[in-house]
């Protein structure tokens, strides 16, 4: 039987990502495709009509969703779900079954941390996916009566991953926007799974390390191409870590003619001459380096097992090769006070990067972050909204107000994006590129409505 499916990122008030176990309110109007969904559109088109519907990136809001849903009727709808927005994903996946009739799947951060709990607090809920990448998935689809509530993936204890061809022209590639890319549009790719590394506040701390077959990838490249997609964001967590992989993808790249523009996140001790050598010359242009904090002592604390020197190193590499940079800092882990924060800003403004992220430490469903929080005294409840990006923090580590962390937080985003010197960098680099250049005023206005300028 071929079923109908909907592949669903729900409505939110606010833009909001909704990715990859990960999920946080998009903080100047970016956003890009759900790899979840990305993923089973190849999966489960091969026995199904799939339907694609990002109605967060769209700007669509609930009573659309529910006519189109009328409109398609699926028999089965994936909906992505996220702790950053969960009481609102929880009262729409609670409206969509009790207005459609339909097997309801979900997948997402705080579902596959712990799906027991969310299976008992929504029994709306049919189905949670626990591995997106499971070509099993295509028999939950077919036959979802015969199928447990929770799904125990069979892939999770491989060291490869391999799914189908992605169907990236059922996603509006015109709804997503990065500020780094070089071309438009653009989509995500995976050439791997999971995390090599065990972070303790990382959602992938968990989540067994496996790679995607280099032929995997080179079909998904040669599909693109004849879809006029030149530009690929590498939604790997942590690219090079796997050293003799990372050649391979690199030389997947290279092959490609006309050659793609793409960028990728990097951890520091990944970072050598030579690799960032090959993926200049593959056609990568940005690496994104996670920094997390300036203080060696959490960054020991958190098992990052790097440190600033490292770090500082790593920045210096890359940019000799000819490589831009985005730095992602984390503000409020435990460990920090209110010197290291500080010392945290001056940190991002040595390494200069050419974009950093600043998010909000927040104890994630299913990390060692989460389980130290109920043990140390964090403020909050255990179902509170949890977004890291541009909200007021609902959490606070010991030894830090809520209203310290945001503080902090503020005065880190504006110390780095509102300096002149940065200004005259951003328009003088960005009027040389024809996309960034067109982005560029968008940018700036989302930027303005951010709710890091708002006071609390």
């Amino acid at each position: 039987m071929c079923r109908k499916v909907l592949l669903l990122n729900p409505p939110s008030l606010r833009p909001i990502s909704r990715d990859y176990y990960c999920s946080h309110f998009s903080k100047a109007g970016y956003a890009w495709q759900p790899a979840d969904l990305t993923v089973l559109s190849g999966i489960l088109n091969e026995s199904c009509r799939v339907k694609v519907l990002d109605a967060s990136a769209a700007g669509f809001k609930q009573d659309y969703v529910m006519r189109f849903i009328k409109e398609f009727a699926p028999e089965v709808v994936v909906c992505l779900m996220g702790v950053a927005a969960w009481s609102s994903d929880r009262q729409f996946v609670k409206e969509l079954k009790k207005q459609h009739n339909c097997f309801l799947a979900v997948s997402g951060d705080y579902p596959r941390a712990e799906p027991e709990r969310v299976l008992k607090d929504i029994p709306e809920i049919d189905f949670v996916i626990n591995d997106f990448t499971d070509p099993g998935l295509a028999g939950m689809v077919a036959e979802p009566q015969h199928f447990p509530k929770k799904f125990s993936s069979s892939g999770l204890n491989s060291r490869k991953v391999s799914y189908p061809l992605p169907r990236h022209e059922l996603f509006n590639l015109n709804l997503y926007h990065l500020p780094h890319l070089h071309q438009h549009p653009f989509v995500t790719v995976m050439t791997d799974f999971g995390c090599p590394f065990s972070c303790g506040f990382c959602s992938f701390e968990r989540i067994p390390f496996r790679t995607r077959e280099p032929a995997d990838v080179d079909l998904e490249l040669r599909g693109l191409r004849r879809l006029g997609v030149r530009e690929v964001w590498l939604r790997d967590q942590s690219f090079g870590s796997a050293v003799a992989h990372a050649n391979e993808i690199c030389n997947v790249f290279k092959a490609q003619k006309p050659v793609f523009s793409w960028s990728c996140e990097m951890r520091a001790d990944a970072v050598t001459p030579g690799l960032l050598l090959m993926m200049k010359q593959s056609g990568c242009h940005t690496v994104m380096l996670g920094v997390e904090s300036g203080s060696d002592e959490v960054l020991k604390r958190h098992n990052k097992k790097t440190d600033t020197g490292r770090i500082r190193q790593a920045f210096d590499t890359v940019r000799r090769t000819g490589l831009s940079t985005v730095a992602h800092f984390i503000v409020g882990l435990p460990g920090e006070d209110l010197a290291s924060l500080d010392k945290n800003v001056d940190f991002c403004l040595e390494l200069d990067p050419d974009y950093a992220s600043f998010n909000i430490a927040v104890p994630l469903p299913g990390t060692s972050m989460r389980e130290d929080a109920g043990l140390e005294g964090w403020t909050e409840g255990p179902n509170a909204d949890l977004d890291s990006s541009c909200s007021f923090p609902g959490w606070a580590a010991p030894g830090l107000t809520a209203q310290q962390v945001w503080d902090k937080y503020r005065r880190a985003v504006k110390s780095f994006y509102l300096r002149p010197s940065y200004i005259r960098k951003r328009i003088v680099s960005d009027m040389g590129n024809a996309y960034r250049r067109r982005y560029l005023l968008r940018q700036g206005f989302e930027f303005l409505r951010n709710p890091v300028l708002k006071k609390y």
